[in-house]
């Protein structure tokens, strides 16, 4: 073996066990009992809620998470009454859509019609950001009053992973 193949076959070995010495990224159930939902992630997210009174009394929840370049994003909007009635579901759900557009400045990829529990209206989208780099991938539901946005955003060639997929599904209601 030249002196060549023998740097090529080394360092490819110590590609290796680098890599296999790496510990796996552990995925836990995360609960939050004031969202009233669960949820897989590889880590533990931070918390924020806030009020937005120019967009009627709308409180909302978010909890974020940054693993791997790509960012876990679960969201939750409490809307009043007052616009709950007489609204249909489907036009919250495409201005929630429409939001999520805005916030990374991208346009749809895809997008159907969905349901959580077989009872409540939703959307899975993908989204892809202006740069061309960016891809978000989001579930959206609206159950009774509140809207809920489970989003993971990052790089395009990361975003179609198993794990991804995993996340997305895994989102489920404590108490609707």
């Amino acid at each position: 073996m030249n002196r060549f193949s023998q740097f090529i076959a080394s360092s490819l070995m110590t590609v290796f066990i680098l890599t296999a010495c790496q510990p796996p990224t552990t995925w836990a159930e995360f609960k939050s009992p004031d969202g009233k939902f669960s949820v897989r992630l590889p880590g533990t997210p931070t918390r924020t809620i806030d009020t937005n009174p120019a967009i009627a009394p709308l409180e909302f929840g978010v909890f974020r998470l940054t693993q791997d370049n790509i960012q876990y994003i679960i969201a939750y909007y409490d809307y009043s009454q007052t616009i709950m009635q007489g609204t249909d579901p489907q036009r919250l759900l495409t201005h929630t859509r429409t939001s999520m557009e805005g916030d990374i400045d991208g346009t749809v990829k895809s997008e159907k019609d969905i349901t959580l529990d077989n009872q409540f209206p939703g959307r899975e989208v993908t989204l892809a950001a202006a740069d061309g780099k960016q891809v978000m991938r989001a579930r959206i539901f609206l159950v009774n009053n509140r809207m809920y946005r489970i989003e993971a955003l990052g790089p395009k060639d990361q975003i179609s992973a198993k794990d991804i997929d995993q996340y997305l599904i895994s989102f489920t209601l404590l108490n609707p």
